[in-house]
């Protein structure tokens, strides 16, 4: 039995953004086999060797959202409060009314605050505060997003090396004892075609995902500017 396997080289073939936790993979395969005694084939070496010269995908730092923060579920009101007490009201009065000029921290707090005064129980102050938070996480949402579709679109799925192929064709062959050699690599050409396509649906979908929710938030902002005019 192959330690490097056909389904193994093909999650590696459909790999989208190739990351340190990539490599990560490619070690865990070289030590698996080191450790059994089982490194079978120069191929397979072969192919190995050249996934780590794929270049890696630029880092990013991820976009820090006010809601996904620690210090939305930290955030505690005074023991008993329903309505907005009166320093939550001088608060919300002191920030800015432009949602870009309200600070990270600000966002946040804000945020905590939204997520719990109950809609059911406390309908004006709620209503006051998602009338502040409304336009900051409209704000915040956009460029989450804007960001995460920048960082896609930074980092195009990789240039697979021939001795992918190789290695696949190999591998078929040794868990198809019956195929022959020539079947074998028709096959193996028709699997990675099918791993790259499903991979580039994946990344055409997270696309449109991600400039659908730029379009819907877009959209909620320019609704909420025409009643309130």
């Amino acid at each position: 039995m192959t330690m490097v396997n056909s389904q193994q080289i093909l999650e590696l073939a459909g790999t989208s953004r190739w990351t340190r936790m990539t490599h990560g993979k490619l070690d865990a395969l070289e030590r698996f086999a080191s450790t059994t005694r089982t490194w079978e084939t120069a191929s397979r070496r072969k192919m190995l060797d050249d996934l780590r010269q794929v270049p890696l995908a630029p880092r990013s730092a991820g976009y820090v959202h006010p809601e996904q923060t620690a210090g939305v579920q930290s955030y505690r009101r005074e023991s008993g409060a329903t309505e907005l007490t009166p320093a939550e009201l001088v608060w919300l009065q002191r920030l800015p009314l432009e949602p870009e000029r309200v600070s990270h921290g600000d966002a946040v707090r804000l945020a905590g605050m939204a997520a719990t005064i109950d809609r059911q129980t406390s309908p004006s102050s709620h209503q006051l505060v998602q009338s502040v938070w409304g336009p900051v996480k409209e704000l915040h949402d956009h460029q989450q997003a804007a960001h995460e579709l920048e960082v896609l679109r930074a980092s195009p799925p990789p240039k697979l090396p021939a001795s992918v192929l190789d290695a696949l064709t190999e591998a078929l062959t040794e868990e198809n004892p019956d195929w022959p050699l020539a079947g074998a690599q028709e096959r193996a050409l028709e699997l990675l075609g099918q791993q790259i396509n499903e991979r580039d649906r994946y990344l055409a979908a997270a696309e449109r995902a991600l400039q659908e929710r730029i379009t819907a938030v877009e959209n909620a902002a320019s609704e909420r500017t025409a009643l309130v005019r």
